[in-house]
């Protein structure tokens, strides 16, 4: 399962699972949650809130789906705990300033016609590689470990185009935090 890399989920029992653990321990301490997790959810919270609000104030009572709101929100808090303030691409951020240009003039002419228990669908800004590729991890992963054979399909999928953009979008995101945090230590404003 080479594109799952030493990821602890696949791991039963025994030594890498034992090692794993250890790498992993402190991300569930007190001071990591109050400090790092915590405020990213909290912040992300509210920026899901004001979402909702004006996609509410927008929709004039209709109904409206909030699933990838939620999945979107939840990527946004997992990057930020784990990059830091040093991460500026958001889900989040893209689809509140979308939303944010409409008039409820525009969602009426779009739902002129319908039935008024019919839900908004709001337009999507579509997401940047290397947050798509976060986002439909889980279901590689999934897909890895109910393989009838995980190496062959793996080996498979390394062939791709889709595997090696993720991948390639990988190799940019982290290029490009490397180079963050090297501006930052030159600058002498060091974050975590």
């Amino acid at each position: 399962m080479a594109c799952m890399g030493s990821f602890h989920g696949i791991y039963m029992t025994g030594e890498k699972f034992k090692a794993n653990r250890q790498l992993i321990q402190d991300l569930m301490t007190t001071s990591f949650l109050n400090n790092h997790v915590g405020p990213a959810i909290f912040g992300k919270g509210l920026e899901l809130m004001k979402l909702f609000e004006t996609k509410m104030l927008l929709a004039r009572g209709r109904p409206f789906s909030v699933k990838k709101d939620f999945e979107y929100t939840s990527l946004d808090v997992m990057l930020e705990f784990a990059f830091g303030k040093n991460w500026v691409h958001t889900s989040l951020g893209s689809q509140m300033e979308l939303v944010g240009k409409l008039q409820a003039e525009d969602i009426d002419a779009m739902m002129e016609g319908k039935d008024p228990d019919q839900p908004v669908v709001f337009p999507m800004v579509p997401l940047v590689d290397f947050l798509n590729s976060v986002y439909e991890a889980p279901e590689i992963v999934e897909r890895t470990i109910n393989a009838l054979m995980p190496k062959l399909q793996t080996w498979w999928w390394s062939k791709q185009s889709w595997y090696k953009h993720i991948f390639a979008a990988k190799e940019r995101a982290m290029k490009e935090q490397v180079e963050i945090a090297i501006s930052n230590f030159h600058s002498g404003c060091i974050q975590t």
